[in-house]
């Protein structure tokens, strides 16, 4: 068993600010290439092309009418797609949200009840507007349009379906005349919280911000504020969320502030926002490939080694899971940054300003880490003392306090290196564009779903530029295994060949299908298809007890108390 240990939350801080080069990582999973498992069978059996890039990006998918309703951002479409016959899915309708709004975002589907996210264009020359959230019946029909804040970006349901949790990411809108970030309007973030439990047609929704939190106490926390004149309410940016098992608490992502906020939904109140820190790429356990161009002659090579450099975690997805051992929220580390035409964060680490800096010049060439790209913003301090990366080219495993209990460390690059070596770090799963991605986020693990296999939880993760996606059984946080990496396109033809930039997944248990096997389906942006998976060779579910989470076949574990 591994177990991680971390700086508490103000320890973290203070050390940052005063330019101490801290870790929030000491231990995790082994430097060595993973060996898979293959406990469980991940096979691809059927592809729905939505009609090219963008046509597919989220899914959900409904059980009973076995149907899957996907993203459509080519047409602004919820398309409906029959998987009646999993290997030659249909499409059935494409339902435009163009009367209700002028994007969609998302979809999710539970209990018989379809709810997607879409967003409002900005009015005049940068004034933003309140996206919605619409709730359709599985034939397509529209049953309520509720209100929630600026650009909601995904929803989730509870496990009853009596709840929706939607994050409103607010992004700033530049203003078209005027490149200065003063000229920009930042937005409220928001949590909005639907109640169901009088039916879809007489739902409610509150909408929750973070007015009661100020930037000096978060930065104090190590959370990241810092677009140029916003208030902390303002600059932070959900952007993805879970709710726990018993439907009590929400989980939200704030991406680009590397935090997670904690949300009370029986009280409906947001009661903390939390910092996941950094990681310590310095660590043998924790190497990764800084450079697109370090074959000596400016060209590409595999190359991953430990760097003094922290990665900031800043997760995409968020799952929340149950075990013996508790409650434990898993997240793909995708990491992100601000880039737009008023302000723009991203600097390469070579072009960072380092006057009076003590950092080594070596570590700005194009060997080293002087291509990986970072920030000029907050951690960066002037003069600099520690170097910073996006995301973690990897997936956690976190208490629901936001506690690091465990990383998956560098295995997900160097399996892909290891066994697929043209794949590595390529752009959108493109065999030419080997190394591409290594002076940015690696594999970029962005989508996640987890679900009961056999009573085992089982975490599937999708990688947006490498493809395809890593399983791990988590059953046991502190120690999950590999189960394998899956990915279609090094296959070179059959269901899922095609696919690139997985980004939406959704789990259905062996308990909602007609055969007791599990589904796993992928909604792909880059390619514009979404497949669907079986998972063979787990224990048959028991679904006897739906309260029970289908956690009877787990070997009981100790509680975890770290």
């Amino acid at each position: 068993m591994i177990l991680t240990k971390q700086l508490s939350r103000v320890a973290l801080s203070v050390a940052v600010l005063a330019g101490g080069f801290v870790f929030g990582l000491s231990e995790t999973a082994s430097a060595a290439v993973p060996t898979p498992t293959n406990t469980l069978t991940v096979t691809p059996i059927g592809t729905y092309s939505g009609g090219g890039s963008a046509a597919s990006e989220i899914v959900g998918y409904d059980p009973v009418t076995k149907r899957a309703f996907i993203t459509n951002g080519l047409t602004r479409a919820i398309d409906i797609v029959d998987f009646s016959n999993q290997s030659s899915p249909s499409l059935v309708a494409s339902v435009s949200i163009l009367a209700y709004g002028d994007d969609i975002t998302s979809v999710a589907v539970k209990g018989g009840v379809v709810a997607a996210t879409l967003t409002k264009n900005p009015s005049g020359v940068n004034t933003p507007e309140n996206g919605s959230v619409l709730l359709l019946n599985t034939s397509g029909t529209v049953l309520k349009q509720l209100t929630t804040g600026v650009l909601p970006d995904s929803l989730t349901f509870s496990r009853d379906g009596k709840t929706i949790v939607v994050a409103g990411e607010a992004e700033p809108i530049c203003n078209p005349n005027n490149t200065s970030p003063s000229a920009a309007q930042d937005p409220l973030g928001t949590v909005s919280i639907i109640n169901l439990g009088n039916g879809a047609a007489n739902a409610t929704i509150t909408t929750l911000d973070f007015t009661n939190f100020t930037a000096a106490n978060l930065l104090a926390e190590n959370v990241r504020i810092f677009f140029p004149g916003s208030t902390a309410a303002q600059d932070l940016e959900p952007e993805y969320a879970t709710i726990s098992t018993d439907g009590t608490r929400a989980y939200v992502t704030l991406q680009e502030n590397n935090a997670m906020a904690i949300v009370d939904l029986t009280n409906r109140q947001i009661l903390d926002v939390v910092s996941f820190g950094y990681k310590d790429h310095s660590l043998t356990d924790n190497s990764l490939d800084a450079s697109d161009k370090d074959n000596g002659t400016n060209g590409p090579a595999t190359n991953i080694t430990t760097w003094p450099l922290l990665g900031m975690y800043q997760p995409d997805a968020i799952a929340a899971f149950s075990t013996p051992a508790g409650e434990f929220l898993a997240t793909a580390n995708e990491g992100d940054s601000r880039g737009w035409t008023c302000y723009n964060e991203e600097s390469r680490i070579a072009s960072l300003n380092f006057t009076g800096s003590s950092v080594s010049s070596t570590l700005r060439t194009n060997l080293t880490l002087g291509r990986l790209n970072s920030t000029i913003a907050f951690p960066t301090a002037s003069p600099i003392t520690s170097l910073y990366s996006y995301g973690a080219r990897s997936f956690s495993i976190w208490s629901t306090s936001g506690s690091l209990v465990w990383d998956s460390g560098d295995q997900i690059e160097r399996f892909i290196a290891s066994t697929y070596s043209t794949l590595h770090n390529a752009e959108n799963a493109v065999l030419s564009s080997y190394d591409t991605r290594s002076d940015n986020k690696g594999p970029e693990p962005e989508g996640l779903v987890v679900g009961k296999i056999g009573g085992r939880s089982i975490a599937f993760v999708g990688l947006e530029r490498a493809g395809g996606m890593v399983v791990y059984d988590v059953t046991s946080p502190t120690a999950p295994t590999f189960n394998s990496y899956v990915n279609p396109l090094m296959v070179g033809s059959g269901p899922g060949s095609t696919d690139s930039g997985p980004e939406g997944m959704t789990f259905v248990s062996g308990c909602d299908t007609s055969d007791g096997i599990p589904l796993v389906l992928v909604a792909n942006e880059i390619s514009g298809t979404t497949t669907m998976y079986r998972v063979t060779g787990g224990m048959t579910d028991d679904c006897s007890d739906p309260a029970s989470d289908n956690v009877s076949a787990v070997e009981m574990l100790p509680a975890f108390t770290g």
